[in-house]
């Protein structure tokens, strides 16, 4: 479908429901050597739809401790309002929050209690902690036998540079002698 000036109206799928976000999108024709190119120059979204995921058990190792959580492929549809009044109302809630609140990050403890309220068994919740565990302990044994390497790395290829110097020194060149002569 077509609007005015150029525009064309298109539908954008979302999610394997196959709602449709409708936006704008405006394009030009411009000619180089003879072959015409089509150019996206401005997109525009008129509504918004948020969607809650479920929480669950996760497997990223990249916790202090405690078990992971993350995201579950199942949600719930939020409504479909208009992207403007949308915007509108997170600048009135970011205006009225305080600047100074500190970032809340989860402990252990809430996550585990969340994860139990979710259904978790507790058996489940302590093989996440272990994989975590073992995964940390793999990838620092790995940053250490990497510096091991990179010493060891080093000090080949300084050893291989004085080599060449002392072997493979250019003809005309005095050689250097390796020690001092001692006179008795």
């Amino acid at each position: 479908m077509t609007s005015p000036a150029g525009q064309e109206q298109l539908k954008a799928p979302v999610g394997e429901d196959l709602t449709s976000t409708d936006f704008t999108a405006s394009t030009s024709t411009t000619s180089n050597d003879d072959s015409m190119t089509e150019r996206l120059t401005r997109v525009g979204f008129s509504s918004i739809q948020i969607r809650s995921f479920d929480r669950i058990l996760g497997d990223n190792p990249d916790v202090r401790s405690g078990p992971p959580l993350s995201i579950g492929w199942d949600y719930e549809e939020g409504d479909v309002m208009d992207l403007n009044a949308y915007e509108l109302g997170k600048r009135y809630k970011e205006d009225k929050a305080s600047s100074e609140e500190p970032v809340t990050r989860l402990t252990n403890g809430t996550r585990r209690d969340m994860l139990r309220k979710l259904g978790v068994r507790i058996e489940e919740i302590i093989e996440a902690e272990n994989e975590v565990y073992r995964i940390k302990k793999s990838r620092q044994e790995t940053m250490n036998q990497s510096k091991v390497y990179e010493r060891t790395e080093e000090m080949l290829q300084s050893a291989k540079r004085k080599l060449k110097r002392r072997f493979f020194a250019p003809k005309n060149s005095n050689p250097q002698p390796l020690a001092k002569a001692t006179t008795a």
